[in-house]
């Protein structure tokens, strides 16, 4: 733990030399943006805001190399003090758990995503007027349990990736990593599994619940109609 701390001051001084380089960048961004007046390729049109557009360009392209050389130092730095922790250590499986649920939000986004869109289209282009209240129920919710579904396996694909990089940046031995990879996977693996049941399983009891509040809709309509017959027949 001393040395881990002793190492991450060392990132931290080196932070320091990050910040002015970033805020170099922002100015220059701002500049560019001022003569651009933000309008993609307009500004080519123009010989003199052309020159001063390529000239702030390539000032941001230096600062943005000696940006990343900083920051390769920073994340050489944070490497080998994580090592000292180890990938087991508490500060391994916290960020492997954090890398895990950032997963599962863009999972959770991407169907929330693709619902809203899948709704917009549905009002534009689709034509079905005569479709029956149980029919549209069942659809929107089976549409929605899929996109979930579909999230949640993007969430897994994206997990069996990401997490690499934060085992490697704990420099592990072979075994170790690999180790920590099956059981992360599997960790993940089961979390899924978890939700895309659940899933299914609101899914199943939307169906049910709308199946019967129409049939009771449409029994109540039945006595009604009979209770008028039999009213007019009388």
């Amino acid at each position: 733990e001393a040395q881990y701390m002793a190492i991450m001051e060392d990132a931290e001084g080196i932070r320091e030399i990050r910040t002015p380089i970033v805020v170099k960048i922002n100015e220059l961004d701002k500049e560019m943006n001022a003569h651009t007046g933000g309008i993609p390729l307009y500004w080519r049109l123009d010989e003199e805001k052309s020159k001063i557009v390529n000239e702030l360009w390539s000032k941001r392209s230096e600062y943005e190399a000696e940006l990343k050389k900083v920051e390769s130092k920073i994340d050489s730095i944070e490497s080998d003090a994580k090592s000292k922790l180890g990938l087991w250590s508490n500060r391994g499986l916290s960020e492997a758990r954090q890398k895990f649920w950032e997963k599962v939000d863009a999972g959770k986004a991407f169907a929330k995503r693709q619902t809203l869109w899948d709704a917009i289209t549905s009002i534009l282009f689709t034509q079905r007027r005569d479709e029956e209240s149980l029919q549209f129920i069942i659809r929107w919710v089976l549409q929605i349990a899929f996109n979930f579904t579909i999230g949640f396996f993007l969430t897994l694909i994206n997990f069996t990736f990401s997490i690499i990089w934060v085992i490697r940046s704990f420099q592990p031995s072979f075994i170790s990593g690999m180790a920590f990879y099956g059981l992360a996977l599997l960790g993940a693996t089961s979390v899924v599994i978890g939700y895309l049941l659940l899933t299914c399983g609101i899914a199943g009891g939307g169906v049910y619940v709308a199946y019967k509040t129409v049939s009771s809709n449409h029994r109540l309509r039945d006595r009604r109609r009979q209770q008028i017959q039999h009213q007019h027949y009388d």
